[in-house]
């Protein structure tokens, strides 16, 4: 088993995140809360399935099973659910008052701007998929906490604990199979330099991947109250 784990790394990060999505999404009791969880996870699964063949210039993982790469959506999900989880349970201990709720057309233009951004970003700017990603996140990031910047708090510390917590997997990637960040990854320029043997551009994409992912939680649930 190790040693097959050892070669499909991608898959043994599948089962980290959601290890970890599991040990945090039954903390919440609410049933609601973990209903829109589950909803996020998928629209950024399916998402994912339309933008995975931008990112060769990112990194080149190995599959499973090639034909069908379904590391990839899995792990969009699971990440995306364990984000939200932890986010959940970290923004109820924090009691606030937010009198807004985004209208429909606010949801559209984020939306639109959001595919606008990656996909221009890439295919017209020629800027690389890393920077490309980042750009569509922040520009998510920026119209949505601008509205309620009361839960940024919430935000920043699920964020910092999503990135330490990215840290362990690549770790023992290494210990498993080293030299794989060499093998699998094709940043290149600041992205790719590397931090405790890890690419910064890996701490980077967790710690606005949350902002982004909370970001469209929020965008597509957040009530009046």
């Amino acid at each position: 088993m190790i040693p097959f784990f050892a070669q499909h790394l991608y898959f043994l990060s599948c089962l980290y995140f959601l290890i970890l999505f599991l040990g945090t999404f039954f903390f919440i009791q609410d049933r609601t809360t973990r209903k829109h969880v589950l909803v996020v996870s998928l629209v950024f699964a399916i998402a994912n399935l339309f933008i995975r063949h931008m990112y060769a210039d990112w990194w080149n993982p190995v599959f499973v099973w090639k034909p069908i790469p379904f590391e990839d959506p899995l792990f969009t999900f699971v990440v995306t659910g364990f984000i939200t989880s932890l986010y959940a349970v970290i923004n109820r201990h924090f009691k606030r008052e937010i009198v807004i709720e985004f209208s429909r057309t606010y949801k559209i233009f984020i939306i639109l701007g959001s595919i606008i951004a990656i996909f221009g970003s890439f295919y017209i700017l020629l800027i690389g998929s890393f920077w490309a990603t980042i750009v569509t996140m922040l520009f998510v990031s920026i119209f949505v906490f601008f509205k309620i910047p009361q839960v940024l708090k919430s935000v920043l510390i699920t964020a910092i604990i999503v990135t330490i917590i990215s840290v362990p997997g690549y770790l023992y990637g290494t210990y498993l199979h080293p030299g794989w960040i060499q093998e699998y990854w094709t940043l290149s320029g600041l992205p790719s330099k590397l931090l405790f043997g890890i690419p910064v551009g890996e701490y980077a994409f967790y710690f606005f991947d949350t902002f982004l992912t909370v970001a469209i939680y929020e965008l597509l649930f957040r009530k009046k109250i």
